[in-house]
């Protein structure tokens, strides 16, 4: 299994990145501008929560050979591909006198998805030792299912939401003014890392009344050194 994550890695960027970027410009009629401002969402999404949770938390690791400051340098284009192809597979258009409905119904889809399929992947990867993560459910020994749910569907099914919203704003209201897609994007940009960011730290609230951001990779270094 480490094996195959290990191809994975390299095969996502190389391959499905460009037919990521040819679906969804195909879908914005050769709009290069809009289709690269909304592929880059997912991946800057993928550098600025891994390095994060990374880097500057310690919540987790990933055990692959080349890293800057604990994140693999493809890291953003590997779980972005991902992301852009999931909302490619998941998109339907809006219908004119449902536009709120369709909208939501579309993120809820988009959310569910990669909740889902996140968290499959990621309890194959804690499994097999190419994630390693620091929580509490870590720290207790619990299931790799349980460290994983403990993590990956509440973060990617929020992603997953807040990108799909984005996505329909944008076709909504089809800002077209270079000033009015700036405010748009950053406005996107925040929107999908503090949804998931909120989420997480609240499901932690409700399931062990603490935020979920503290590391516990001292203690478990220390156990394993013992």
């Amino acid at each position: 299994m480490i094996r195959f994550l290990k191809y994975y890695q390299l095969v996502i960027p190389l391959i499905f990145f460009p037919i990521s970027f040819y679906l969804w410009l195909g879908h914005y009629n050769n709009d290069y501008l809009i289709t690269a401002l909304l592929i880059l969402l997912p991946i800057l999404f993928s550098y600025i929560m891994p390095a994060l949770g990374i880097d500057k938390l310690k919540l987790w690791k990933i055990n692959t050979k080349y890293k800057i400051s604990g994140v693999r340098p493809q890291h953003g284009f590997v779980l972005g591909t991902w992301g852009n192809i999931s909302a490619w597979l998941s998109y339907f258009p809006n219908r004119s006198d449902y536009v709120v409905i369709d909208s939501l119904r579309y993120a809820l889809v988009l959310g569910s998805f990669l909740a889902f399929w996140s968290w499959i992947y990621d309890i194959y990867a804690i499994k097999c030792g190419f994630l390693v993560h620091y929580t509490k459910s870590a720290f207790e020994k619990k299931s790799a299912h349980e460290i994983a749910f403990d993590f990956a569907p509440v973060i990617f099914g929020l992603f997953g939401f807040s990108l799909g919203i984005s996505i329909k704003i944008y076709e909504v209201f089809n800002f077209r003014t270079p000033v009015s897609l700036t405010i748009f994007f950053i406005l996107s940009l925040l929107f999908i890392c503090l949804i998931p960011t909120i989420g997480y730290i609240w499901f932690h609230q409700l399931k062990y009344k603490s935020s979920g951001l503290k590391s516990y990779v001292s203690e478990m270094t220390l156990n394993d050194e013992v």
